[in-house]
């Protein structure tokens, strides 16, 4: 091999690190420099697909492609024998490096020389670990994709929305839908084909690529077929290989149903010539729950654009209705504006309330707080507050582009009405009020005398100055969101049937809005969870090589040191005592001690320390502590004051560790207490993390450490004394750590406090 293999590590961890985006470029790149420092004649990556049953990709050192396809079983051959082994192994004149992180295996690395002899074991070592540091790319990679098409789903569905939201005509959605969706998905063929009267299938919308346009009519037969069985299901329908025999012929049909409220609106069928989840590194574990959302948006759509026809057709008759389906329509492209919750709450309480959309006086917003199981007020807005964000006139702009700026929410807030709202409580309970009932059975609750309700709806009621009001669950799938509460305010007129069925809709369509703004916060949230990991990680593997260089820095500067003190004893034993060199002697010998201890230290805390878990008594490890320090804790006339509970129960831990610890301790507060002074250590039961605990404090009258050291007092190699290595609390503090307990540090007055927190039972999770 040409160079070092730390050389070449690090050159391939610079490599690693700067694959933001293009990962198959950065394996490209590691192959063809392992494959240029070893001489190989060929190098390259088998990456496993995401079942882990076969090879599906390629990454090779020589081509210009990246990534190649290909279809190798993953048993009986020896890539696969090797990643069961989790070793390196020869076969037929390759050496095959299993690439596999966490447990996880991501693929095989096969490595051909021109060279007869084999490699050395350090190179194989060496080859090993750029194995690890592959998978660790690998499995960078594929969180980067599922990431990218989490995003591409939310992108494709806020997309497919606005364009469902602008179509006006059945043929206009079909036509809008199937292309949207044929363009994103990168199906084969897609048909859209809804649902007449809740029981005849209508004419399909079709879109196909060319390269399947001679199959159309079996494709069509296959859809009507399949259509008809998944009007029954609620889920979609998969089906693999239909017509293996046909060539070019679509290998995979999605059928997924159309639901809204429950009811079928049609059926969307997607057929795909290759597997759907082809993207490199990518696993779509929630591929069933998108295509159940895309069709819960186009049934949606199906039936917003079906109630808009049905009242073209009625509107002679029914001019009322119209109206306020139209609002409808206004109010769900509103609150559909945006997916921040604050300002899509403010939205949806203010298209209920203004004249040119809900219509109605007030509206409230209570949601469930989910630890007292009590309704809680969080928003009211009257009609002058919903003025703020919409005009009282027919504004078009104002609902297309609504404006809620926090200067607008802030104004709503303090509204007196509001101010009532946000004061109220209510139990989550149907017996007691309309809004638990609203909440608990899932559909609107009209109260005409809300005097007669029972008192704690009743006292609300005459609070608010409530006349017949209506109650609106609003719902997240089967997971309650709040309720929506609506009434007629000072004019006391009573709702009727139409204006029910309005809210109803209007609840839906608020709640379908929610829903999609906390799955943005939910995808936010995870997809910065996922950052956070990723730089931990790094941040891990960075400290742990530099953790194994100082440990073989301190393995090597020990050896050498042994002979220079040994000589040094010499010297002083052969030159005159009192004299210049005999004073050099001493101190050759003393700084050399010195040394030794602090390598000691370092590899004392680089080294992996394995506990003996037992049954300990915590009162008895810190009097062998004293015991040891007893003669130095009087040479620096120190007094010892012990409080200790009685009936201390055992806990599982390894006395040897907490020896040390409290060793430690007890050494650094004799050292900051020069003069003398008090040492207090006290034991007694407490908890940790809601279970049984032991808690340790141990005090001293040494003036306390300055506050600029407190959050660096357990940092490595930090020390607040001259001769200290900086290594004494950080070790004692991993040993804590490992017994799944806490230590912390305080000042008061007279001087420091370490506390130390112990469970009683070991964890069975494993420490990281």
């Amino acid at each position: 091999m040409k160079g070092d293999c730390f050389e070449l590590l690090h050159r391939i961890v610079r490599i690693a690190n700067c694959a933001v985006q293009d990962y198959p470029k950065a394996l490209k790149d590691i192959l063809q420099l392992i494959s240029q420092l070893f001489s190989l004649e060929e190098s390259c990556l088998l990456l496993l697909n995401r079942g882990g049953d076969q090879f599906s990709r390629t990454i090779a050192a020589s081509g210009e492609a990246f990534i190649t396809p290909c279809v190798l079983p993953a048993k009986e051959c020896p890539e696969g024998e090797v990643l069961l082994s989790h070793q390196p192994e020869y076969h037929n004149g390759k050496l095959y490096i299993p690439v596999f992180c966490c447990k996880q295996d991501y693929g095989v690395l096969v490595i051909s020389t021109a060279e007869k002899a084999p490699f050395s074991a350090d190179e194989i070592q060496c080859l090993g670990a750029i194995g690890e540091e592959l998978a660790f790319l690998a499995r960078n990679a594929a969180i980067h994709a599922e990431d990218n098409w989490r995003m591409e789903q939310l992108a494709f569905l806020s997309d497919l929305g606005r364009q469902l939201t602008q179509a006006h005509q059945l043929k206009e959605l079909l036509s809008t839908a199937a292309k949207s969706i044929h363009r994103h998905s990168k199906a084969a063929c897609v048909i859209l084909r809804p649902l007449l009267g809740g029981t005849v299938m209508g004419s399909s919308y079709l879109r196909l690529d060319n390269s399947v346009r001679k199959h159309r009519t079996q494709i069509q037969q296959l859809e009507e077929e399949h259509s008809s069985n998944a009007l029954t299901r609620t889920s979609p329908l998969y089906l693999n290989h239909p017509l293996q025999s046909e060539d070019n012929f679509p290998s995979q049909i999605v059928v997924v149903p159309l639901f809204f409220q429950q009811r079928t609106m049609g059926t969307l069928t997607l057929f795909f010539q290759n597997e759907q989840d082809e993207m490199p590194f990518s696993t779509k574990s929630a591929t069933k729950e998108f295509y159940t959302q895309v069709g819960s948006q186009i049934a949606h759509a199906l039936e917003r654009v079906s109630t808009l026809e049905r009242l073209e057709i009625l509107s002679a008759e029914n001019d009322l209705k119209f109206r306020e389906l139209s609002l409808l329509y206004r109010s769900f492209r509103a609150i559909h504006s945006t997916l921040n919750l604050n300002e899509l709450i403010h939205l949806i309480l203010s298209a209920a309330t203004v004249p040119a959309g809900g219509g109605f006086e007030r509206a409230m917003l209570f949601t469930i707080n989910e630890r007292s199981g009590i309704l809680q007020g969080m928003l009211g807005v009257s009609q002058e507050g919903a003025a703020l964000i919409f005009s009282p006139l027919d504004d078009r702009i104002a609902w297309e582009q609504p404006r809620v700026d926090a200067n607008t929410r802030e104004a709503q807030r303090q509204m007196p009405f509001c101010q009532q709202v946000m004061r109220q409580r209510l139990p989550l309970d149907a017996e007691d009020n309309a809004l638990a009932r609203a909440i608990l059975k899932g559909r609107v609750v009209f109260v005409s005398r809300p005097g007669a309700e029972p008192p704690a709806s009743a006292a609300m009621a005459e609070e608010l100055q409530l006349g017949p009001y209506a109650c609106a669950p609003l719902r997240s799938k089967n997971t309650p969101l709040g309720v929506l509460v609506v009434d007629g305010g000072e004019s006391r007129q009573t709702i009727g049937l139409d204006r029910l069925r309005f809210l109803e809709l209007f609840a839906h369509q608020a709640s379908s809005a929610m829903e999609n703004s906390l799955l943005l916060q939910r995808l936010e949230t995870v997809n910065r969870d996922l950052r956070e990991t990723q730089e931990r990680l790094i941040q891990g593997e960075k400290m742990a090589a530099l953790g194994e260089l100082a440990a073989s820095i301190a393995h090597e500067l020990k050896t050498p040191l042994v002979p220079i003190g040994g000589f040094a004893q010499r010297l002083s034993r052969r030159v005159t005592p009192g004299s210049k060199e005999a004073e050099y002697c001493d101190i050759i010998t003393s700084e050399t001690r010195r040394m030794e201890q602090i390598l000691s230290e370092i590899l004392a805390f680089s080294k992996k320390q394995l506990l003996c878990f037992s049954e300990c008594q915590v009162i008895k490890i810190i009097e062998q502590s004293l015991i040891l320090e007893e003669d130095a804790l009087k040479n620096a006339q120190i007094e010892v004051i012990l409080l200790f509970q009685k009936d201390l129960p055992p806990f599982q831990g390894d006395a040897q560790k907490l020896l040390q610890v409290f060793i430690n301790l007890i050494d650094n507060a004799r050292h900051v207490m020069t003069d003398g002074g008090t040492l207090t250590i006290k034991a007694y039961a407490s908890t940790l993390r809601g279970e049984e605990a032991i808690a340790i404090g141990i005090k001293d009258t040494g003036g306390g450490i300055p506050d600029t050291a407190i959050k660096e007092i357990f940092t490595p190699f930090y020390s607040t004394k001259d001769q200290g290595t900086g290594l004494g609390l950080a070790i004692s503090q991993r040993i804590i750590q490992q017994h799944r307990g806490t230590i912390e540090i305080q000042n008061d007055q007279q001087g420091a406090i370490f506390t130390i927190l112990l469970p009683m039972k070991a964890s069975l999770k494993p420490f990281h």
